[in-house]
């Protein structure tokens, strides 16, 4: 059974609860804002090159293009880390999980004023800051008598806005998603890094790789920029520092789209999560098991390329390099999601084929088992060449 109490009415109850965290955010933005492009501004040094409007003009511009963009993007990483720790703290503790789940409101409802509340402790004082940050750079450069350059610095404004905006909702929705996987707060920050970052490193691992063993490779058939949008972080730096019509439909599309997925997919487990998983590792099996599986071949692989380089090329020191790496990278994971140290052998056997797996895709790109080096196309399939 659950009660007709509003979700406004929820929101206001949790912000009287969020007070640090609404001066804490005011105080980060003005700091890093209004402050900083003041301190710009007085400590510009003017070239005689140009006027004293010119050299404040070139001082804001850059201030919104470089500094600014930055700054607010790292700011909206933390932002969102605090907030959604401290909104969802509760599901953490078995006895607070109870004790909110007792309370006569559906889990969706009280999922979603949590997502509110902290949105409203990041987003009013963002808009404040950059607000205000705007307005004193429109004041500086009115009176300097560049204002007819205005919508330059508008459009560079109004870009950093757009990437802070993004950058704190792909990282809300991600640690959303991984604060449902999971019973703890490590458990939370391991998972966030994991899905934030896997597809970008394994991407990296794997042109490494080929580039060193291949030699007839030159670029992969798909460019980074067409999977980095599948790593949150990885996308809103991009889209903060780089104009979005350069990025491409495909990175656009596909980083709004993991965006949006990851916050369903953490509504629909916060609906099935059980109040057990409080204080536990990853209750989701399969995606415990796939985290594991893909970062141990990741890690090892990395363990063959570090001893490579270390040791000259030596087949049996890269071999020990990826077994070592492997070895370690799944049974620590393991001990993180299990909350204990004797889990490390707990899956002796996958660990085991998860170690030879490595092992044969190393061997099967050293050794072009493939051949890859030896492909040539059939005469009807070429069409031109230098």
């Amino acid at each position: 059974m659950t009660s007709k109490i509003s979700l406004s009415k929820l929101i206001r109850e949790d912000l009287r609860h969020r007070t640090w965290q609404i001066v804490l955010s005011f105080l980060v933005q003005l700091l890093f804002g209004p402050l900083a492009l003041m301190l710009a501004i007085s400590t510009t040094s003017y070239s005689s090159y140009y006027t004293t409007g010119e050299n404040e003009y070139r001082t804001v511009a850059s201030f919104f293009s470089s500094y600014y963009s930055m700054i607010l993007v790292i700011i909206a990483f933390v932002g969102a880390l605090i907030v959604a720790l401290a909104g969802y703290h509760y599901l953490f503790s078995r006895r607070m999980t109870d004790l909110y789940h007792s309370v006569p409101v559906s889990r969706t409802r009280l999922f979603f004023s949590k997502y509110l509340t902290g949105l409203l402790v990041w987003a009013v004082p963002a808009l404040c800051g950059f607000l205000l940050t705007f307005l004193i750079a429109m004041t500086r450069i009115g009176f300097s008598g560049v204002g007819g350059r205005n919508l330059e610095v508008w459009a560079r404004a109004f870009r950093a806005l757009a990437g802070e905006t993004f950058s704190f909702f792909a990282i809300y929705h991600l640690i959303l998603l991984a604060i449902m996987l999971s019973g703890t707060i490590f458990n939370t920050l391991v998972n966030t890094v994991l899905l934030g970052f896997d597809a970008a490193i394994t991407y990296g691992i794997f042109y490494m790789i080929c580039d060193n063993y291949f030699d007839t490779f030159v670029d992969p058939c798909v460019s980074f920029q067409n999977v980095a949008w599948l790593s949150q972080p990885i996308a809103a730096f991009a889209i903060s520092g780089i104009d979005a019509f350069e990025l491409g439909p495909i990175f656009l599309i596909g980083s709004f789209t993991v965006m949006i997925l990851n916050l369903v997919l953490a509504v629909v487990l916060n609906k099935k999560r059980a109040s057990e998983q409080a204080e536990t590792g990853v209750e989701l099996k399969p995606l415990a098991a796939f985290l594991r599986i893909l970062n141990t071949i990741l890690a090892g692989i990395l363990g063959g390329i570090a001893l490579a380089f270390l040791t000259d090329d030596n087949v049996v020191w890269i071999l020990i390099g990826i077994i070592i790496a492997s070895v370690l990278t799944y049974g620590i994971i393991d001990i993180i999601h299990q909350r204990a140290f004797r889990a490390f052998f707990s899956h002796k056997v996958i660990m085991a084929i998860c170690v030879a797996s490595t092992i044969l895709i190393y061997l099967c790109i050293r050794g072009d088992w493939i051949g890859y080096d030896t492909y040539l196309p059939m005469r009807s399939n070429i069409t031109s060449a230098n």
